[in-house]
């Protein structure tokens, strides 16, 4: 009876967890597409100043060095020194910045709206939320995966119509090692990253 009541109390405690884990990680992502929609939207910012607000805003959103590390692998981690790790977190994190300003600015701000679809656990402090962002004509289906780290919810990857952009840069940054140093991949990233982006941009909006 005792060992029952134990169970009950347990399945309902996780119930309980998984529902704040829910309702965090949607205060997290509802919080990050509103100020990104309200840079867009500010008009006494350049393009400069646009770009500056969402560095900050991927860095206050974003796990940005776990990104870095899961995009290159373990394999590719470990071929690193300890002198160049941090060069190429900060570097990777340039790149992942730009290119997620540089797709939104490519919105309609004034028609942009966003519709949350589905939020699922994927363990144990981690989750996705799937959103459907529309602007204009277009929409596009993007699953953002969280996970909970130093007491935290943060964006670990995002899946952008089915493609994972760290599956994505992790096979193309695999296949680049297998022929280059480390040293190099970072100073082609330091360029902009262009020879990996042509490959990971590949979806294209759809239209309503």
């Amino acid at each position: 009876m005792w060992t029952g009541r134990i169970v009950l109390m347990a399945v309902l405690a996780s119930s309980v967890c998984l529902a704040d884990e829910a309702e965090q990680t949607r205060k997290v992502l509802e919080s990050m597409v509103a100020k990104g929609i309200a840079i867009m939207k500010d008009t006494q910012l350049d393009d400069a100043g646009k770009q500056k607000q969402f560095d900050g805003l991927l860095e206050e959103s974003g796990h940005l060095e776990l990104m870095a590390k899961l995009a290159l692998g373990k394999n590719g981690w470990e071929s690193l020194s300890e002198a160049e790790r941090p060069v190429f977190v900060k570097t990777f994190a340039d790149v992942v910045k730009r290119s997620y300003y540089d797709k939104l600015a490519g919105q309609d701000a004034a028609t942009f709206a966003t519709e949350y679809t589905r939020n699922e656990s994927l363990g144990k402090g981690k989750r996705a939320l799937t959103a459907v962002m529309k602007s204009a004509n277009t929409q596009i289906e993007v699953i953002y995966k969280l996970c909970l780290r130093e007491e935290r919810w943060g964006i670990y990857d995002v899946d952008v119509e089915g493609i994972s952009l760290i599956a994505s840069y992790r096979a193309q940054f695999d296949d680049y090692l297998a022929k280059h140093a480390p040293a190099e991949l970072i100073a082609e990233l330091k360029k902009g990253g262009g020879e990996f982006a042509a490959k990971r941009d590949a979806p294209t909006p759809k239209k309503n």
